[in-house]
């Protein structure tokens, strides 16, 4: 049966009547025109038929359908309709959905624990920081005080900071602190530029494969001994150079006096390569003069030809 063929004939229905139709209803009304029916009906087991008929289909009972329903259901019924429709079966005219400060400071201590958590959520007006830090303190439980602090938050609840430390919310100090240290929006621009710059070092520098960083650390070795054999070069090269200019520095001299030690071992004779000692009268060669190294006759000692100097004070330059 149809709840609108129901609702427009039940009025000339009796009870028995609509036990039956009750039963074979398909869907349902609502919440107001359900509690108008039961309103109009006599027999209690009826009326408790068709409110668990209504909560089966789920229908929705506001704070004015559940207060017009006291007194017209069993105590156990009227306490399940409470439960599910979120009111209190024992104080059905307490409006939670249009509840004041008031309201809730002056009820919370007879309220169990689940209605009390229900009604926290439901709370949109608060009191003075101080009211509102006292009826925290004496919440039942940790979780119930964790609520109400957070719901006075959010609704924008200022508290001092001996109330804090007395409800034991000291991070928001912390927070407040942390608040005028950076912004938010600054720490969202470094997240940004964090990132950035992960994406930037990550096209930089791939994460290589184990065969390329197996040919990556060849190659490193390969540089490092190149390295060190272009700095071998050059060092022997260094020292190649200074073993060639020493050798052109003294290469005369130790030809010049390899002369002179063989001319030693010759007779002295005027003409031709060799000299008796007649200085001046023997071939040009070499002999010191004003301790420099000459070629000609003048020299005044170190006559490589063993002679007494020839012309003294003069040279064939001279």
């Amino acid at each position: 049966m149809l709840w609108s063929d129901f609702y427009d004939g039940f009025w000339d229905w009796s009870d028995s009547t609509r036990r039956t139709r009750i039963s074979s209803l398909e869907d349902i009304g609502s919440g107001e025109e359900v509690v108008e029916v039961v309103l109009e009906i006599e027999d209690p087991k009826v009326k408790a038929q068709l409110i668990r008929k209504a909560m089966k289909f789920g229908v929705e009972f506001t704070s004015d359908d559940f207060m017009n329903l006291d007194g017209e259901l069993s105590d156990e019924l009227y306490a399940q309709l409470g439960q599910y429709a979120g009111f209190d079966h024992n104080d059905p005219y307490f409006d939670e959905e249009n509840m004041t400060w008031d309201d809730f400071e002056c009820y919370y201590s007879d309220w169990n624990e689940e209605l009390l958590a229900r009604r926290i959520g439901k709370l949109n007006d608060f009191g003075d920081p101080e009211s509102v830090c006292d009826a925290i303190m004496c919440m039942p439980n940790s979780k119930l005080e964790d609520a109400l602090y957070d719901r006075a938050i959010k609704k924008g609840v200022k508290f001092t900071r001996e109330q804090l430390e007395n409800m034991g919310h000291v991070e928001l100090q912390l927070k407040n602190a942390l608040d005028n240290f950076i912004t938010d929006e600054q720490i969202d621009q470094v997240s940004r530029d964090v990132a950035v710059l992960n994406a930037r070092l990550d096209e930089e520098y791939p994460i290589l494969t184990p065969e390329e960083q197996r040919k990556e650390n060849v190659n490193g070795v390969l540089k490092f001994f190149g390295v060190i054999a272009a700095v071998i070069l050059g060092i022997f090269g260094v020292f190649l150079s200074v073993i060639i200019g020493l050798t052109k520095q003294y290469g005369g001299s130790s030809h010049r006096s390899s002369s002179w030690g063989s001319f030693g071992r010759h007779s002295h004779k005027k003409k031709g390569r060799h000299c008796d000692g007649d200085c001046a009268n023997c071939p040009a060669h070499y002999g010191y003069r004003y301790g420099r190294w000459y070629y000609g006759h003048g020299h005044q000692w170190g006559c490589e030809r063993g002679g007494d100097g020839g012309r003294r004070g003069l040279t064939l330059r001279d």
